[in-house]
């Protein structure tokens, strides 16, 4: 009987035992896990202690813009976004009032468009750069293209929606000026902005397309026919601002001041853009 009543109270001591160990064990796990998340959430303090913006560049500023995205967040700890399209996409989404913080058109009629509903910061706005019209062709397509034969020659020929797309706007004024765009009609595929303008040329989907020549640089499947003369359409100027309904003036001016400085303007010169001095 003793013998029971001492092995009872053995078993008794030893759950508590490990009930205790147990405890002390799950105590440690929950202090380790509070630990790591409250570094993470440290971590991502420190990075966005700067702040954080929404820039709305054209969309032949992607490659370009990405390149600098990390070293302006580097240099200024902060988080910066971007949201490419064609700037009459852009355009809108700045008078619905969608959160933009600074805007980089590739027109300056889109720019002029939100300034006079006094939407943008007065006098933030400056031309950045500058870029040349181009008529594209599929390498693989085995035809000669030219800005006088190119809609004999091809039977799919890319094109931005003018009314939203700059390069589209500036690829009608130039085929108008020279009495192509009637006799292209047939032939035109109109796309939603710049860089799916050259998607369809790159793909081979349209023998030839008209782009910038900061597009046509990045791809290996397109070759640049012709440049377009500058006198046939109005120059291609790429201006940016602030956008008077930013909560971070501050850091957009900061990032605007940045595209100035030979870092940004030697990233944006490899892409094929022309920066103004």
């Amino acid at each position: 009987m003793k013998n029971i009543k001492k092995l009872l109270i053995f078993t008794l001591c030893l759950s508590i035992l490990t009930f205790a160990v147990s405890c002390n064990k799950k105590e440690d796990v929950k202090e380790t896990n509070n630990a790591q998340v409250e570094d993470t959430a440290s971590k991502e303090t420190e990075k966005t202690s700067g702040g954080e913006i929404l820039v709305g560049a054209a969309a032949s500023l992607t490659d370009a813009m990405n390149e600098i995205k990390p070293i302006f967040e580097e240099k200024e700890n902060c988080t910066l976004n971007f949201t490419y399209a064609a700037s009459g996409t852009l355009q809108k989404q700045i008078e619905e009032d969608g959160g933009i913080d600074v805007f980089i058109s590739a027109s300056e009629s889109k720019m002029n468009a939100v300034d006079e509903k006094d939407l943008m910061v007065k006098d933030s706005i400056f031309p950045l750069l500058k870029n040349k019209l181009v008529l594209v062709k599929n390498k693989e397509a085995n035809v000669d293209i030219n800005m006088e034969n190119f809609v004999e020659n091809s039977n799919k020929i890319a094109i931005g929606q003018p009314d939203v797309v700059p390069a589209g706007q500036y690829a009608k004024q130039s085929l108008e000026n020279l009495n192509l765009w009637e006799s292209g009609q047939e032939k035109f595929v109109f796309a939603k902005d710049v860089r799916a303008v050259l998607a369809y040329v790159s793909t081979g989907e349209c023998e030839a397309g008209f782009v910038y020549k900061s597009d046509a640089v990045i791809d290996d499947n397109v070759e640049i026919a012709e440049e377009v003369k500058d006198d046939v359409h109005d120059p291609i100027v790429y201006p940016a601002g602030i956008v008077k309904s930013t909560k971070n003036q501050e850091l957009a001016q900061k990032f605007l001041d940045f595209l100035k400085e030979s870092e940004a303007k030697d990233i944006l010169t490899k892409y094929g853009f022309e920066v103004n001095e």
